[in-house]
């Protein structure tokens, strides 16, 4: 005798409810996984941006500071006086007397933005000292290395000028320099008993700088970020003394 056939069992799927819970709840859990993405990403790029604008400051600042520092440096001062081995020129700047190491004030060229800094000094036989573009130059000869800031297009950079040859750009994003002299006003050797911007200084001071306070303000990574609404651009201040004064 042949059994019946069983019943099937009565198949049945997710209801449209139960889908559209499902897919709410993979909806909230994806949006909170993009949300943890791209706070991830904003953050690597806050930190790549924070980590350009230190390297722009350190080599900006590198850069002006040790040819400042290098003002009045010639080799054979047993033999020459310093009035002799910096002679009057008007290659660039014109230095109207003869020993006078620096010259600075406002910047005018077109584009120009702040002050500019002119400095002399000369190399040597060792081919080790630099000038602000990595090069040695011709012995025995007062070069004028020129800093200053302008804007070329969109973008305002830090330029360094090698007596008379074009200036050439050596950081990005310098949006401002400011640069004060610190003067021996009694002109007697004393030392430091003022600071005075570039367009305020007499000839006599010119010849009495024995350092300089310099301010280079670079663009803000951040700048219109929460929290970066009142700082547009960020200020890095070093004084610097000249060697051959001290």
């Amino acid at each position: 005798m042949r059994s019946l056939p069983r019943p099937r069992p009565s198949q049945r799927g997710y209801s449209l409810v139960e889908l559209m819970v499902a897919i709410a709840v993979a909806v909230f859990l994806l949006a909170g996984l993009f949300s943890v993405l791209q706070n991830t990403r904003n953050t690597s790029n806050n930190q790549t941006a924070l980590a350009q604008l230190q390297d722009n400051e350190r080599i900006a600042m590198t850069i002006v500071t040790e040819t400042l520092q290098q003002a009045g440096y010639y080799p054979n001062p047993l033999n020459t006086t310093l009035a002799a081995g910096f002679p009057t020129s008007t290659v660039t700047t014109a230095f109207t007397q003869a020993g006078q190491l620096l010259l600075g004030g406002f910047n005018t060229d077109v584009g120009g933005v702040g002050d500019f800094i002119t400095v002399r000094y000369q190399s040597d036989t060792s081919n080790t000292i630099l000038n602000c573009l990595g090069k040695s130059d011709t012995v025995g000869v007062a070069h004028e290395y020129r800093f200053s800031v302008a804007t070329v297009g969109t973008v305002t950079s830090l330029f360094c000028t090698r007596d008379a040859d074009a200036a050439v750009p050596l950081v990005n994003d310098v949006a401002n320099m400011r640069v004060f002299y610190g003067v021996d006003t009694t002109g007697v050797g004393n030392g430091v008993n003022a600071y005075i911007p570039g367009e305020l200084m007499t000839p006599a001071n010119w010849l009495n700088v024995y350092s300089a306070k310099i301010t280079l303000t670079f663009t803000n990574p951040l700048a219109g970020q929460p929290g970066q609404a009142g700082a547009p651009a960020i200020a890095f201040t070093r004084v610097v003394g000249v060697m051959s004064k001290i």
